[in-house]
């Protein structure tokens, strides 16, 4: 069985965090389940475990022998992410999350820009940095 981590997270945004899952999972809307109650989680086995989590994202859409992956509100509003070892160590860990955080971040100023009938572009370079830029 594997163990699970909580990792504190920079996500407060909740629809720019499922936008953000969408993307890196490259899943639609139906494959994440969102709760205003936190549900169990499940392992490879099936089997309940005792970590819950607001947004899920069920084991079939991580990965074979994966556990459920999840995101649970905390009192400040933030999400923390809840992550199995197994899924981790296949491509869900540190460099993942950090993914994570910078399409989030895009999503959330995406939104302000729109908000604010601005134009943007965004444009990937070399070392993976996104710059965005915008017409006004």
């Amino acid at each position: 069985m594997s163990h699970y981590s909580e990792i504190a997270c920079n996500l407060r945004e909740k629809e720019s965090l499922l936008e953000a899952l969408k993307i890196l999972f490259k899943i639609n809307s139906s494959m994440i389940e969102v709760h205003d109650t936190p549900q169990n989680l499940y392992d490879y086995r099936n089997t309940i475990r005792p970590q819950k989590a607001n947004i899920i994202i069920r084991r079939q859409h991580v990965g074979a022998m994966s556990n459920d992956m999840g995101f649970i509100k905390q009192e400040d509003g933030t999400y923390k992410a809840i992550i199995d070892q197994f899924s981790q160590g296949i491509g869900y860990g540190a460099s993942w999350l950090n993914k994570l955080q910078q399409t989030y971040n895009l999503k959330v100023v995406e939104k302000v820009f729109k908000k604010q009938n601005k134009k943007f572009t965004q444009q990937k370079l070399k070392d993976g940095t996104i710059k965005l830029s915008v017409a006004y």
